[in-house]
């Protein structure tokens, strides 16, 4: 009986694990009001660029690092606004709007900020290859440090696809 509990509590978390490691399944609009779907990302690389509002003035430094990987996977920036009151989501909208051209996800839910396991306070980046399997993930703000790591895991893991 005990080997039993053991290796159902080793299935379990097993399950746990590999579930974890992929990119959860989503429909968000961006502040345009254009929904995109985990589904438009199928069989691609992506890296997901994952903030709060205090994380925000930490950005452009992730972006900076990515921008040459632009041509090689999405870069598919999302931003959490889960504590945004409902009267207000348009406002925020607008806001967005106005600054960013580009779409940003608005994760309301925060499903995927929570999912990746975000920081608060500062961006997460996270590559998910073409097969949806979570290859690297990184949070901070951005320092010397952090970006190189990025750039050389990136190198590594984008040149292997």
């Amino acid at each position: 009986m005990k080997s039993l509990i053991t290796a159902a509590l080793f299935l379990m978390a097993f399950s746990v694990q590999a579930i974890t490691n992929h990119a959860p399944d989503f429909k968000l609009e961006d502040q345009f009001s254009k929904e995109h779907s985990s589904k438009k990302f199928e069989g691609k690389s992506v890296i997901y660029t994952i903030t709060d509002r205090t994380g925000a003035e930490y950005m452009e430094n992730w972006i900076i690092a990515l921008k040459p990987f632009k041509s090689r996977v999405d870069l598919v920036a999302v931003a959490n606004v889960k504590g945004v009151p409902g009267l207000l989501k348009g406002f925020v909208r607008g806001k967005f709007r106005d600054v960013y051209s580009y779409p940003i996800l608005m994760d309301w839910d925060a499903k995927l900020w929570e999912h990746f396991g975000c920081r608060e306070g500062v961006p997460t980046v996270v590559h998910v290859d073409g097969s949806n399997v979570v290859r690297f993930k990184i949070s901070g703000k951005g320092t010397e440090a952090e970006v190189k790591k990025l750039r050389d895991e990136l190198n590594k893991l984008v040149a292997a696809q």
